[in-house]
């Protein structure tokens, strides 16, 4: 159906991630920081991505900001910030996030996000 990349050092959740993406066909590029994300998308076609606000080179919030402002990344391609319950949501909304999932979410969740904003992109 569509690449999604998602990018984070957190293994177990993003592990928990790319499955259930896969169980709904979807392809997963991981990166394990805000540079190789940014590069991923880029490399493309990208559908959406999943940032970890927490990541080594640029965080989540920093690297949503660069694909923003960068003029190959089209302005409808979702990204959605990996939060945990402490997370700021004005900072998500302030580098451009498309929306939020907590990193311990329910699958229902996840599909929302994905009917919701794969739309967007398609």
């Amino acid at each position: 159906m569509a690449i999604i990349v998602i990018a984070g050092e957190d293994g177990a959740a993003l592990g928990i991630l790319e499955t259930e993406l896969e169980a709904l066909e979807h392809d997963v590029v991981w990166a394990t920081n805000g540079q190789d994300a940014y590069e991923a998308v880029l490399a493309g076609p990208a559908a959406m991505a999943f940032l970890d606000i927490s990541m080594p080179v640029f965080n989540g919030l920093e690297t949503c900001s660069m694909l923003r402002g960068d003029p190959d990344v089209p302005d409808t391609m979702p990204i959605i910030l990996l939060t945990s319950p402490d997370s700021e949501a004005r900072a998500a909304e302030r580098a451009g996030a498309t929306g939020e999932l907590r990193k311990a979410h329910e699958a229902w969740e996840l599909q929302e996000l994905l009917s919701q904003y794969l739309l967007l992109f398609e």
